[in-house]
């Protein structure tokens, strides 16, 4: 056996419409290889590729007879190595005859490009199998593992379509690029399935095979026309076109659009997605094309409908308006009328009973559960102690799909509950079918096998289902699960924030099995011992089930207003605040605005929401600006005004985009005494420096003699392309030094020995400067005013090149002494041209070099603040800055709270907020800290109600 079916815990975890991957977008495909049997004489045994150089060879039984080649179960073509080498998405197409399912052999391949691992398991491959063991199924598979089991990615078809045909046409299209597998059969898609792995660097093609695999598995059965390998994905239309023109016809033109239909549902609610469909036809060609991921789409109001890039209709304000298909220069429209979401509480259990009733009373419907075991209600609880057998039923076995959730299109579950120590695979609760493991079920888990929660639904027909971070045991949680089918959502709420989230075309619900419904139970037990899954062990308050959805708005109340209170009106929409951190130059923030409504306050939108509902436009797209999927993206450094909008109100922030510094290289000098080369700490061996004229290393610091000409001469390219630069450094001048010596150097040097594209530091001078042509002084921005720094001792140096900010600072000893706030030559210029790159040398040629004793020297990859710069000097050159973390510690001082943390998190900022969680709004604290000692320190007079405080860069 090999090739994972499903399995009981497995998860599906992409939406229908994340399938429909762009196709023709992706790289243009180019024919690699090209088999035509079917111009193959009688009593032929080569197997040439009539367009590349990977000739074939038979083996087993295959011959060719009457222009096919016969595949008869003991078989197949031998490929050379390298098929598919260094193709990053690859086309398989085949026609050929294919016997009815009794002839076939279980796990035939028509085709597997990969290798053998020790254990004879096929690994690291693309393949293409005709019969999956008993599965009736077509299935184009990707692995990128050894064994190919591990993570495999199967496109399965639904049957057998080719079981008995004749003149069939197959085409399996991998393409990693866009993400997806495409199964054709006779020129219409018949599966799909959204992939993560590779061929390039992921296949590795050293066995490859026509009729046979890389398992100990039998042989296809069969007769071939034509096969062909293409480097890169064909389309839809290509393929429509290529089964069109057929095997002995090299023609992938489908021809011109004639005409686009969009298909959607009519409704969509408010806060819900359904998906779009997009078909055209084209005049080549006679089959319907789905270009549902490759067409464009707008909305006629963008404030009632969006529609993103993939076909995914959102609803976002009451009303309707028409979405809009365009593909080829053709468009089609459709009216869709966005709907309030509708839930109604149907199922209600409080546990309120007596204690001797083993009845469990449905205060909301008709649906009276029982206490089963060792169960027990106390002060409107039931306790479970894990204990097997000891559970909630709902009813189980008195209807089959007519209990909990009977004639419903969608559902919530919401429960209160306290959980003790939980084991691997404790429910929280199961609807579905029962044979002792579960079928036809939706079920949450509260503690998945690791340190997970999930929800999963599965059942003949489809299923998916995800895992949230985070298990329950040992803690009181509010957990809600909403279910809903027709806009493709399955969702996890932990206490009325949004943990988990995934968007499939799953199954309905009428196909949810409810003859066993149990909270505290699994399906994984037995129905006569119930020994099985354990059970869970603790109490639960509230336990409730809604027909439709309840909004993510409704949930964050709930949580609010607690297991008592069912009212879950969230009243008028009143005021929206966005807020938003700065940026980090590449950050993809996600968040920043919260909505106030007349019954809920500070509810996060993005956050908690299962659609992007909110819109943000960028005042400069070149520094900020919002993806498809709802993020901002920092894109360049500088400021933008982002404004937000949201149902008619709009909430406006200048958001500024930074590179905040990182330590990339860091010369401490340390190395042995005689050595030629000094080490680098933090960038690693590739920026070792060396001492091409020698040097003195004591083992705590560097000398270098002026008269010897000694300097250290660092790699190329150490400035690599960073928007802005600091030098941090500490160091000795012991004499004077001479004119026009320099400290560092980092550029090039002309045929005429002038220096150009640089930065540098001439320390008898006291300035710092950038020069962006050649000859560079010719246009050296700088600063100056340091004096002459001979005889200076340990002295602590930084030069601070910012040019997104157009500034230039210079300091010594944390302080600074100059500044130039018209730097106008970006990094760039001389990141390109930095092939000299010295520490005591001079890039004109000629200059003089300074005696000089070097202690540390530290190149950043941004700019250094003037608290960090200042924290820098105190710390010394022997403790690092810190830009990943920090721990903040309080007091209380004379009525005052006093918080405080370490020095190295210069670059941080003191945040605080009344509440925690994803409703929560932060903002900095006003107060400037100031430096006592080790640490930051800010005092805050108490004001009598709580605060949460956290540090932010």
């Amino acid at each position: 056996m090999k090739k994972n079916l499903v399995t009981r815990h497995s998860m599906v975890l992409w939406s229908c419409a994340a399938l429909l991957t762009a196709q023709l977008t992706a790289t243009a495909q180019i024919l690699a290889h090209r088999y035509s049997f079917f111009s193959a004489t009688n009593g032929t045994t080569n197997v040439v590729d009539l367009v590349g150089t990977n000739n074939g060879t038979l083996g087993g039984d295959a011959q060719f007879v009457n222009g096919q080649l016969q595949l008869d179960g003991s078989a197949y073509v031998s490929l050379q190595p390298g098929i598919v080498t260094n193709d990053v998405a690859v086309t398989v197409e085949a026609w050929g005859d294919y016997p009815p399912l009794s002839e076939q052999n279980t796990w035939g391949n028509l085709f597997d490009f990969g290798t053998k691992d020790a254990a004879v398991n096929d690994s690291y491959s693309i393949s293409f199998c005709v019969n999956t063991g008993g599965g009736n199924q077509l299935d184009a598979a990707l692995s990128d593992f050894d064994n190919a089991n591990v993570n495999r990615e199967n496109c399965y078809s639904v049957l057998n379509p080719i079981a008995g045909a004749t003149g069939a046409y197959i085409a399996a299209v991998f393409n990693p690029p866009a993400g997806y597998i495409a199964l054709y059969v006779n020129g219409v898609l018949n599966a799909q399935l959204a992939i993560t792995e590779t061929i390039t660097p992921g296949v590795q093609d050293v066995n490859n095979w026509i009729g046979w695999d890389n398992w100990p598995d039998p042989n296809m059965v069969g007769n071939l026309d034509e096969f062909r390998v293409w480097n890169g994905a064909l389309n839809g239309l290509e393929v429509a076109a290529s089964y069109a023109n057929g095997f002995a016809n090299l023609n992938t033109n489908a021809g011109v659009i004639t005409s686009v239909q969009v298909l959607a549902n009519p409704q969509v609610v408010q806060g819900g997605q359904e998906p779009a469909m997009v078909l055209v036809t084209a005049s080549l060609i006679t089959n319907v094309v789905d270009v549902t991921a490759f067409a464009t789409y707008s909305s006629g109001n963008t404030n009632i409908i969006t529609v993103d890039t993939k076909g995914g209709i959102h609803g976002i304000g009451i009303g309707s308006t028409l979405v809009t298909a365009s593909y080829g220069g053709l468009s089609n429209s459709v009216s869709v009328a966005v709907i309030e979401p509708v839930s109604v509480l149907a199922h209600r259990y409080s546990f309120n009973d007596p204690s001797t009733n083993s009845a469990v009373a449905d205060s909301v419907g008709t649906l009276t559960g029982n206490l089963m075991g060792t169960a027990y209600e106390t002060n409107g609880q039931v306790v479970l102690d894990g204990s097997t057998l000891c559970y909630v039923d709902l009813g189980s076995n008195a209807f089959t799909n007519h209990g909990v959730i009977s004639g419903y299109q969608s559902t919530t579950v919401d429960y209160w509950a306290t959980f003790t120590t939980l084991q691997n695979w404790t429910y929280a609760w199961a609807f579905g079918n029962s044979a002792g493991y579960g079928f036809n079920y939706i079920h949450s888990v509260v503690r998945d096998g690791n340190t997970q929660h999930e929800i999963d639904n599965y059942t003949s027909a489809g299923g998916s289902g995800f895992a949230a971070l985070g298990d329950f045991a040992n803690e009181t949680v509010h957990c809600t699960t909403v279910i809903d089918p027709p806009t493709g959502h399955l969702a996890i709420y932990t206490n009325g924030v949004l943990s988990g989230l995934v968007t499939n075309d799953f199954a309905p619900l009428a196909s949810i099995a409810t003859n066993y419904c149990y909270i505290g139970r699994s399906l994984w037990t037995s129905l006569t011992t119930g020994v099985g899954d354990p059970y869970w062990a603790g109490s639960i308050d509230e336990f409730r089930v809604y027909n439709g959805v309840v909004s993510p708005q409704q949930i964050a109340l709930a949580d609010v207003l607690g297991p008592n209170n069912t009212n879950l009106t969230v009243g008028a929409l009143q005021s929206l605040t966005v807020s938003i951190p700065t940026l980090n130059l590449g950050d993809a923030f996600v968040g920043g605005a919260w909505a106030t409504y007349a019954n809920l306050t500070n509810f996060n939108l993005v956050a908690n929401s299962l659609t992007p509902l909110l819109i943000y436009t960028s005042g400069n797209s070149n520094v900020v600006y919002q993806s498809a999927d709802g993020a901002l993206l920092a894109v360049g450094l500088g400021r933008a005004m982002v404004t937000a909008s949201y149902k008619g109100l709009v909430s406006s922030q200048l958001v500024t985009v930074v590179h905040a510094p990182v330590l990339v290289n860091r010369y401490s000098f340390l190395d042995a005494p005689g050595s030629l080369t000094v080490a680098d700490s933090v960038g690693g061996t590739n920026w070792y420096g060396s001492l091409p004229n020698g040097g003195t290393l004591s083992g705590t610091n560097l000398q270098l003699s002026g008269a010897s000409d000694q300097y250290v001469q660092l790699p190329s390219a150490i400035l690599s392309n960073y928007p802005a630069v600091t030098i941090d450094m500490w160091c000795t001048f012991p004499t004077q030094m001479p004119v026009n010596c320099q400290l560092y150097a980092f550029g090039n040097t002309d045929s005429g020995g002038a220096g150009y594209n640089y930065i540098f530091c001439a320390p008898q001078g006291g300035r710092i400067a950038i020069s962006g042509v050649d000859p560079g002084y010719d246009g050296e921005q700088g600063c100056g005013g340091a004096g002459d720094l001979s005889f200076q001792n340990n002295i602590h140096l930084t030069s601070v090149y910012d040019p997104p900010a157009g500034t230039e600072y210079w300091y010594t000893n944390g302080v600074l002494v100059s500044s130039n706030t018209g730097i106008t030559i970006p990094m760039y210029w001389v990141a390109q041209q930095d092939v000299f790159n010295y520490i005591g040398h001079s890039l004109y040629t000629g200059d003089p070099h300074e005696d000089l004793n070097l202690g540390e020297f530290r190149i950043y990859n941004g700019a250094l603040s003037p608290a960090e710069v200042e924290a820098s000097q105190i710390l010394g050159p022997s403790v690092l800055l810190s830009n990943t973390s920090a721990k903040l510690s309080a007091s209380v001082s004379r009525g005052s709270l006093v918080i405080s943390w370490p020095l190295t998190a210069a670059g941080f900022s003191l945040y605080s907020s009344a509440s925690l969680g994803p409703q929560a709004v932060w903002t900095v604290v006003s107060a400037t800290p100031a430096i006592v000692g080790q640490t930051f320190q800010v005092s805050i007079p108490a004001s009598g109600t709580s605060q949460f405080y956290e540090l932010r860069r």
